[in-house]
């Protein structure tokens, strides 16, 4: 099987290479770092060209790339990863959850039931105090704030409580 697999790989390149050229897919597998190391500046094709021919980078017919095939294959590289980006974009928000339409929903699917928190008593403050205190005798203010803030808590406490005991005279 190891011998196998490379062959395999090699077929499987070949497969998606399709009717490109050797110079397109190096540009195409290797875009990134082509972009970081121009970093927006004009490329010189004169010397890539040579540079390519050196490594056996050639155009569509089999001939060492010009200046303008070789401009030409880079802007259809960068057209072939813009698309590719978008491609697996769309394919990450169709797995998104809820990205399935309803229709597609299986009849017998039931969502899961989740039970609901049990929620605490809270004992009533008392009327002197000015402060919410839950069931447990614990002020709802963090005791880990500056004083600064914990006092401007405890003055919203007071108004808070002051409004509720006038609502609940009337």
């Amino acid at each position: 099987m190891p011998k196998r697999a490379p062959t395999f790989k090699a077929i499987l390149s070949e497969v998606a290479r399709g009717d490109r050229s050797s110079l397109f897919c190096w540009l195409v597998e290797h875009h990134d770092e082509v972009i970081e190391q121009s970093a927006g500046k004009r490329m010189r094709w004169e010397p890539l060209c040579k540079r390519f021919a050196e490594h056996g980078l050639t155009d569509i017919n089999g001939r060492p790339a010009t200046p303008r095939t070789a401009r030409q294959a880079w802007f259809q590289a960068r057209r072939a990863v813009v698309e590719a980006k978008k491609r697996k974009q769309a394919s990450d928000v169709a797995r998104r959850p809820g990205a399935v339409y309803p229709s597609r929903i299986p009849p017998d699917w039931r969502p899961t039931v989740v039970p609901p928190r049990p929620t605490a008593p809270t004992q009533q403050p008392e009327p002197s105090s000015g402060a919410v205190v839950p069931a447990g005798g614990q002020s709802l203010i963090d005791p880990s704030l500056p004083p600064e803030a914990r006092a401007e808590f405890e003055k919203l406490d007071r108004i808070f409580t002051k409004i509720e005991s006038t609502r609940l005279k009337v």
